[in-house]
């Protein structure tokens, strides 16, 4: 144990490239079941998969693939095909994982060495990759892992601001922002964080407005930058109305009362991170009852991200274990606050107990991942080949229902830009709870779409064209479904049956 803490307590005090490199050996140790023995892909994976290989043939985001989720995990995808090849997509997207953790163990690291020492600061970038690591919904390199990175870069600056008021520090702290929200809309809610460090550092109403102005210039940088690339695609109409639109109606279709119920459960579903849980709960406390955001402007900034957190996590409305990899840095940075308040015979208590914690919840995980790999690979297996059989390499698909790995797997380009019809033309809850107002924008699309570039195959994977919540169905939908099977019968014939999933064929 000494020479533990002997060697803990000589790399802490190394700079942060030395650290750097032992997140990246430390996460690749802990990731070591996702890396080589546990798929673990999510639809997630492939609709990003999907948007890359539509630029990869020379279409647009939003225009030749629509989707609610923002362009900027898209382009990572796309790039990463670009440096790595797309037929190695799946092997480059899990080192992206590792890359982007251990990026954001530097981050928080360099920010808890600022706001305590810099063996707590190495320490708490160590314990985000525990964090990260103890539950396998947080492995895959989805938006919440991604968006981590320049959320945490942000945060840095901020910190920065904190100790040296220079204008130019919230600037940077505005564009990562910015990067971090075209990955995550979600995560446009720490924009608050800029105000209240205005209100602390400056006075005058005349800094604060400059310095909002300031990181706001920032953020727009991004957003601009993006707004202008889909302007010169001819997609700005197409972007504004998938990105901000259609999810304004798909991601508010939740009541406040299911939100806050799904918010808890999903703590209980992320068990794993428990006593993270509540120890941040616990340092939020002793910041609110010792009355520390009077005393130190580094905590009180702390306790409103953390705060912020908690809001971002609420706003998705899902109880889904991943989303809460969102506030897990913020419940790290919290960590040395809490345990400073622990006396010692406490410590040493904890310590072995969150120690023994972290051992089962490993344990579990790694099973876990191992036992629970991306069975669709294996059980339609028949189904990929069967496509290939019925249709030529140069030849476009459509899959019903959702995309999956259908098009990967069967290495056949997808036909229109609808990856997920069940979920953007067929599901019946949200529609009826949008009063199905809007339906005929993208059900034209998708309709005009299938016309003109009929696919080859239609593989029904639902097996009579199904959608979500059939319970929900009225008109104008059920006429659009049936104008849709209308087309389908006339124009094409059943081939082969996999299972559940029906192969059509064109005339």
């Amino acid at each position: 144990m000494d020479i533990i803490k002997q060697w803990f307590n000589k790399i802490s005090e190394r700079g942060l490239v030395w650290h750097f490199f032992i997140f990246v050996i430390t996460g690749f140790l802990l990731k070591l079941v996702y890396l080589f023995a546990s798929p673990i892909w999510r639809v997630d994976l492939f609709f990003y998969i999907q948007g890359a290989k539509t630029m990869l043939d020379g279409g647009v985001l939003f225009k030749n693939f629509v989707e609610i989720k923002p362009p900027g995990i898209f382009f990572i995808y796309y790039w990463l095909s670009i440096l790595f090849g797309y037929s190695n997509i799946l092997v480059s997207i899990k080192f992206l994982a590792l890359l982007s953790q251990s990026l954001t163990a530097l981050f928080i690291s360099a920010t808890a060495s600022r706001v305590y020492t810099k063996k707590a600061g190495f320490a708490a970038g160590m314990a985000f990759l525990l964090a990260a690591s103890v539950c396998y919904s947080f492995w895959p390199p989805n938006i919440m892992l991604i968006a981590l990175t320049p959320l945490l870069a942000s945060v840095w600056f901020c910190f920065i601001y904190i100790q040296k008021t220079v204008p130019g520090y919230l600037f940077f702290a505005g564009l990562f922002m910015g990067i971090s929200s075209a990955i995550s809309t979600n995560l446009i809610l720490f924009t608050l964080i800029v105000p209240v460090l205005c209100i602390i550092n400056d006075r005058s109403i005349k800094r604060f407005i400059v310095g909002c102005l300031t990181a706001f210039a920032g953020f727009l940088v991004v957003w601009l930058s993006m707004a202008v690339y889909f302007y010169l695609n001819n997609a700005l109409i197409d972007w504004l109305w998938w990105n901000f639109r259609w999810a304004s109606i798909y991601g508010g279709t939740r009541p406040v009362y299911l939100r806050i119920f799904n918010f808890f459960w999903g703590m209980m579903r992320s068990w794993q991170i428990l006593p993270l849980y509540a120890l941040s709960f616990y340092s939020l406390y002793i910041i609110t009852i010792k009355k520390l955001y009077r005393k130190h402007r580094d905590y009180l900034v702390l306790g409103v991200l953390f705060v912020v957190s908690l809001l971002s996590r609420l706003a998705f409305g899902k109880s889904e274990p991943r989303y809460y990899l969102y506030m897990v840095p913020f419940m790290v940075l919290l960590l040395p606050l809490a345990i400073e308040y622990f006396k010692k015979p406490q410590l040493k208590k904890i310590s072995y107990i969150f120690l023994s914690f972290v051992i089962i919840s490993l344990s579990y995980t790694s099973f876990e991942g191992i036992s629970k790999p991306y069975r669709r690979f294996v059980t339609r297996k028949a189904l990929h080949d069967a496509i290939k059989e019925f249709s030529d390499p140069s030849d476009k698909i459509f899959v019903w229902s959702e995309g999956y790995e259908v098009y990967l797997m069967s290495e056949r380009s997808m036909a229109g830009s609808f990856f997920s019809p069940a979920q953007h033309l067929a599901n019946g809850y949200i529609w009826m709870r949008n009063d199905f107002r809007n339906i005929d924008v993208p059900w034209q699309k998708f309709m005009s779409e299938f016309e003109t570039d009929q696919p080859e195959l239609i593989v029904d994977l639902t097996g009579k064209f199904k959608g979500a919540g059939e319970e929900y169905y009225e008109r104008p939908l059920l006429d659009y479904m049936n104008s849709f099977i209308k087309e389908v019968n006339e124009n094409y014939y059943v081939v082969s049956e996999v299972g559940r999933a029906v192969i059509w064929k064109k005339r």
